[in-house]
C-alpha cells in the first residue's frame, strides 16, 4: 500500500487530494492545524488508512514528530504533497506586517520544512516524490497579492533546485501551478484580478491534476488552457509588456 503525507489536508485542494488517494487505497497522513475536518475524514475512511496529525507546518519540532509518527504507522513514505498555504488580498501597505510574515511562514518555511524533514524517508524509498503547491501567481508579481505571489515564485525556484539536486537519490520534485481555484481561501474576495482571470477551477479539478502528477516526469504541472496561454505570451514578451499586462489584470 502506497503512502502520502498531505499538508493543508483539512479543506480545499488538500482535502480533495486526500479523498482521491484514500479512494485509491493509499495510506494518507492528514496534516493540518484544524482538527475537526481531519477527524471527520478519519471517521469516514478509518484509522488504518487515515493518520491524523494536528500540526502547523511552521512548527519544526511538532512537524518532525508528525513525520515520524506517520512513518511508524505506515512503514514508509512514498510521496509528500506540500499543499498548506494562505493568502491575503489587499494593498501591500494595508496588510499587516504580521500577516505578511504568516504568509511566508506557511507558504515558504512550511514547504522548506516539509521537504527537509521528508528527505530521510524519501531517499530510501524507490520512485518517491515531492509535489509542491505553486500557483499561476508565480509567473509575474501580482499587485494586491504581493506576498502570496512572491511566496509562490519562491516555491517554484525551490522546486527547480531540488528537482536537480535530489535526482541523485531518485526523488522527483515537482510543482502544480493553477490559477485561482474555487475554495474557501478565495471565497468572498472581489479582487479585479479574479474577475479578469475568472475562478473556473474546483478543488476536485486540481486534485485530479495532482493525481496525474504522481506519474509525471514534468517539473511544473501548469493547469488550465488560459494559464498555459498566459505563460506562453509571458515567455515571448519583453518585461514592459508583462508589466502592462499585469497592471491591466489587477486594475493598478
Amino acid at each position: 500500500m502506497k503512502s502520502i503525507i498531505i499538508t493543508g489536508a483539512a479543506s480545499g485542494i488538500g482535502e480533495a487530494v486526500a479523498n482521491l488517494m484514500l479512494k485509491d487505497g493509499w495510506q494518507v497522513g492528514l496534516f493540518d492545524v484544524n482538527a475537526q475536518p481531519l477527524m471527520a475524514l478519519q471517521e469516514k475512511w478509518g484509522k488504518q488508512q487515515c493518520h491524523v496529525q494536528v500540526v502547523s507546518v511552521s512548527d519544526i519540532s511538532a512537524l518532525t514528530a508528525a513525520f515520524k509518527a506517520f512513518f511508524d504507522h505506515a512503514g514508509k513514505i512514498d510521496v509528500l504533497f506540500n499543499c498548506a498555504g494562505i493568502l491575503e488580498f489587499g494593498h501591500f501597505e494595508e496588510v499587516s506586517l504580521e500577516r505578511h510574515h504568516q504568509i511566508l511562514a506557511v507558504n515558504n518555511l512550511g514547504v522548506m520544512n516539509g521537504c527537509h524533514l521528508a528527505f530521510p524517508y524519501l531517499k530510501n524509498q524507490a520512485r518517491s516524490r515531492i509535489i509542491n503547491m505553486s500557483s499561476a501567481s508565480s509567473l509575474y508579481g501580482v499587485p494586491g497579492l504581493a506576498s502570496y505571489a512572491a511566496s509562490k515564485a519562491w516555491v517554484k525556484s525551490l522546486t527547480e533546485s531540488l528537482n536537480i539536486e535530489w535526482a541523485r537519490f531518485g526523488i522527483h520534485v515537482m510543482d502544480v501551478e493553477p490559477p485561482f481555484v474555487n475554495t474557501s481561501m478565495v471565497a468572498g474576495n472581489d479582487a479585479q484580478v479574479m474577475d479578469k482571470m475568472g475562478v473556473n477551477l474546483s478543488a476536485q479539478d486540481i486534485a485530479l491534476k495532482v493525481k496525474k502528477s504522481l506519474t509525471s516526469s514534468k517539473i511544473h504541472m501548469r493547469v488550465s488552457f488560459m494559464y498555459k496561454l498566459q505563460y506562453f505570451f509571458n515567455a515571448i514578451s519583453i518585461t514592459p509588456l508583462r508589466k502592462l499586462g499585469m497592471k491591466y489584470m489587477t486594475g493598478y
